[in-house]
């Protein structure tokens, strides 16, 4: 068995924690998520997990009550739909 030390400040402080930090995670999924198929696949990949670490980033450096914003953030910049998508990897609609 492995000793496990508690860290507090890494403790859930609501169940709310949980749901944010379950909608971040499908976020990034879904950013990472295009077809093969997709016109500047990898560099569209590329740029996408810039976008995902950074907000992941954030979400660890700030409070917990600000883990549900920072996926709405991603969300916001790359919306599933494919046209949406295709005009926020080019920047435009910011």
């Amino acid at each position: 068995m492995t000793d496990h030390v508690s860290r507090p400040e890494r403790a859930a402080t609501s169940p709310g924690d949980a749901r944010d930090l379950r909608n971040l995670l499908e976020a990034v999924a879904d950013v990472l998520t295009l077809p093969f198929d997709t016109e500047r696949y990898e560099q569209r990949l590329a740029e996408r997990s810039g976008w995902a670490l950074t907000t992941i980033r954030g979400a660890l450096a700030e409070d917990p009550t600000g883990i549900g914003w920072n996926a709405d953030y991603l969300r916001s910049r790359f919306p599933l739909t494919q046209g949406a998508n295709d005009r926020a990897d080019r920047g435009e609609g910011q």
